[in-house]
């Protein structure tokens, strides 16, 4: 955050409706159904859809668990499980949008943010975590997706 000129502050989500409100902290970083759910539209009167951080949504299963399942049971759960990726992604969309349109109707005013600057800030801290052999795969894993 301070590569985008911001001071960030530690603060718990309890406390981040009052410090906006309050004028003691500026913002917070939300996701859009975060920021409808938590009424902090209510104090914080601006949006910046940055796109700088998704935060996937993950089932998990012990190993030792799935494997005391019978084989049919095995390919049900899995079969499943990837049918769920495209539901749960409209899910997601709709809720998402149901929560932009409520604050944009509220009076929230969104702000268009300068992506290119916006990635050239953040292109030492991104520079940094390539440097890690175990991230750098990971990053190109997911820019060949």
């Amino acid at each position: 955050m301070r590569l985008l000129g911001a001071n960030p502050t530690p603060m718990s989500l309890g406390d981040t409706f009052s410090g906006m409100e309050t004028h003691m902290i500026d913002g917070a970083e939300n996701n859009m159904r975060s920021f409808h759910s938590s009424r902090h539209f209510e104090a914080a009167h601006y949006w910046s859809q940055s796109d700088h951080s998704y935060a996937p949504d993950v089932l998990l299963m012990s190993r030792a668990r799935f494997e005391r399942l019978g084989a049919d049971d095995r390919q049900l759960l899995l079969h499943t499980a990837r049918a769920s990726v495209t539901v749960m992604r409209e899910h997601w969309d709709a809720s998402e949008d149901a929560a932009r349109r409520a604050v944009l109707a509220y009076g929230v005013k969104a702000n268009e943010v300068d992506m290119p600057a916006f990635r050239a800030a953040a292109q030492p801290l991104l520079k940094q975590y390539l440097q890690q052999p175990d991230i750098a795969a990971l990053v190109d894993r997911i820019r060949a997706a």
